[in-house]
């Protein structure tokens, strides 16, 4: 087993007890927007669909190498124990702790990476009317 203690969900982190340098960082990080407006030539129009995958298939050998590079390292994973790789790759993913507690204090049947993105984009952009 690892011996990195695990930190319950229950224990939140306090803004104080972070650097003003890492407070800026998780600030800047969160404060990414994009804004895109349609141009006013209605460059943003979809294909015709008898347009489109016309072509005969063509495969692209820099992915195709890039693809036998992944299966390559992918398969030096072979000898690794399955728990201790998900515990390892859990313990990586940052978001992992933020999903758990959103899963765990909103009792969300589905909590999954992207539905917390979705809702995260639902709460910061007027998609939806407040009266809907």
């Amino acid at each position: 087993m690892s011996k990195c203690r695990k930190t319950p969900v229950q224990q939140l982190a306090s803004p104080a007890s972070f650097s003003p340098d890492i407070l800026a960082d998780i600030f800047e990080l969160f404060a990414k927007n994009f804004s895109y407006g349609k141009p006013l030539n209605n460059e943003w129009q979809l294909p015709d669909p008898s347009e489109i995958f016309t072509c005969d298939h063509t495969e692209l050998n820099a992915f195709l190498d890039l693809k036998n590079s992944l299966n390559e390292v992918k398969n030096l994973l072979s000898d690794k124990k399955l728990d201790e790789w998900h515990e390892h790759t859990a313990f990586t993913n940052k978001a992992g702790k933020i999903i758990s507690h959103v899963r765990k204090s909103v009792n969300a049947e589905l909590c999954t990476q992207a539905w917390c993105k979705f809702h995260e984009i639902l709460c910061s952009f007027p998609l939806i009317p407040q009266e809907a």
